[in-house]
This record gives structure tokens, sequence and C-alpha cells, in this order.
């Protein structure tokens, strides 16, 4: 059997080299996810979690993904799960978080903004029980002695 990315498939050695590069390129890229935070995206999360006291506060710096510096705080992605957004539109919440980053918007070529409030458990719940449902029911004696074990 061929294995499509064995040395044989391919007929030029220039070729290989290739596919090493751009496997070198794609463990690269993968691995600029997992850097430090810089001084700007310190600060956009300390403003957020101090402002809306989230469940889950995400500042991830996207300018990996373009051409930019490896230093470059440009590409940001914002998500904030927050009670704070209960009866706000996504777009109000929006505009609750570009108010709290206004000072650092200017500096950033992009910023993505997810928003949304966390998810309550339906045994958090109350149980509505009108009134037709609620039935009373009597404890019968038991007669322990008629068991059969």
């Amino acid at each position: 059997a061929r294995l499509p990315y064995s040395a044989e498939f391919h007929d030029t050695r220039a070729e290989r080299e290739e596919l090493k590069r751009e496997y070198a390129k794609y463990l690269e890229d993968g691995m600029k996810m997992y850097h430090q935070p810089g001084p700007l995206e310190a600060k956009m999360k300390a403003k957020l979690v101090e402002a809306f006291e989230p469940e889950i506060c995400e500042v991830t710096n996207q300018s990996y993904k373009y051409d930019e510096p490896d230093d470059a705080e440009t590409h940001f992605c914002v998500a904030v799960i927050s009670y704070k957004f209960v009866r706000k539109t996504i777009k109000e919440a929006e505009e609750m978080v570009r108010y709290i980053l206004r000072d650092d918007l200017p500096k950033l070529k992009s910023v993505e903004i997810i928003v949304d409030v966390p998810e309550v458990l339906p045994t958090l719940l109350p149980t509505p029980k009108p009134w037709y449902r609620q039935v009373e029911y009597s404890v019968q004696p038991v007669d322990v002695e008629a068991w059969p074990f």
C-alpha cells in the first residue's frame, strides 16, 4: 500500500523539501497560540474581569494569524460570559464591552467580541406547580408481617 505522504510518492527532492517547510510552518503557527500575554492583553482582561465579574473571560491575541511582528498586539478576540448581560441584547452587551475597552480600542486593528450569559441549570429553576397538578398522597400503614421475605 502506498501512503500519500511517503517519500516515494513525491518524485523530486524539491517537493519533499517543500512539504517539510509547509509542515514546519504549520507547527510554528500552532505554537504561536501558546504565548505569554502581552501588556495590552493583560490590561484588557483585568478591566473586563473588574467590570463584569465574568464566569468566563478570554482575551486572545490573534495577531500571529496576520502579517504582524511576533510581539504585536493588534488583533484580538474577546469572549465574556457574565450575568451582567442578563436582559441585554447582544448589541447592548457588546457596547458595554466596547465602553470598558474604549481607551484600548484605538490601538487595535480589529476586535472580535463574543458575549453571552451563563447557562442556567434546569435544577436551579423553580418548578411551577399549578393547582390541578397538586395531588395529595396519603400514607397507608404497611403491614411488615405480610412481607414475603
